[in-house]
């Protein structure tokens, strides 16, 4: 299954956006705007690495769509967590205590993909 198939991209971004523009604006200086937008990105590619491995995992058994193995399942998930913990640090390193807007965020971010996923029935 395709990620667009899953999501309703439009919403997302809509209610991505919003959050994120708040977010850097808090900043006051352009390298925590550039910062924040950086890590808007990545959070944006962790999440879709987080359907994809919820959606494999949820796969049936008989389904006509190629479930991955377990491997690949596994490294998707090893890259994913250590994506979005290279942003924290890296982050961390630029904006110092201010990284706590961006985990907000980040967690804004999350409740956003549960309410952008399409419900299938």
């Amino acid at each position: 299954m395709l990620i667009k198939t899953k999501i309703d991209f439009k919403k997302y971004l809509i209610f991505s956006l919003f959050p994120t523009l708040i977010t850097s604006l808090t900043m006051f200086t352009f390298v925590g705007f550039f910062i924040t937008w950086i890590f808007f990105f990545i959070t944006i590619v962790n999440q879709l690495m987080l359907i994809e491995i919820v959606f494999n995992l949820l796969l049936p058994e008989g389904s006509d769509v190629s479930k991955k193995s377990g491997l690949s399942i596994a490294l998707l998930f090893i890259a994913k967590f250590a994506l979005i913990t290279l942003a924290l640090v890296i982050s961390a390193q630029f904006i110092g205590s201010k990284i706590i807007f961006l985990i907000i965020n980040y967690v804004v971010q999350i409740f956003n993909l549960i309410y952008s996923i399409k419900r299938v029935d």
